[in-house]
């Protein structure tokens, strides 16, 4: 996986900066196929920044499982 970060700066992340990182791409993709299962596009998704991103999905996520019984 290519840095972003790298490619901006010309400098290796740190360790711990490239385990959030990855953690945190792969929990978005994870959220992603999760809610595309229950039948959301997801597509835009991808545009947010990270935390738009981790934000939005918690929320979506948040109130499916919330209201799954209505659905």
């Amino acid at each position: 996986m290519t840095d972003v970060r790298m490619r901006r700066t010309g400098t290796a992340p740190t360790m711990a900066a490239a385990e959030i990182e990855t953690y945190e791409t792969l929990w978005k993709n994870w959220d992603r196929i999760k809610l595309a299962e229950l039948g959301v596009n997801t597509d835009f998704i991808r545009k947010l920044d990270d935390g738009q991103a981790r934000d939005l999905v918690r929320g979506l996520l948040y109130l499916f499982e919330k209201h799954k019984s209505q659905l």
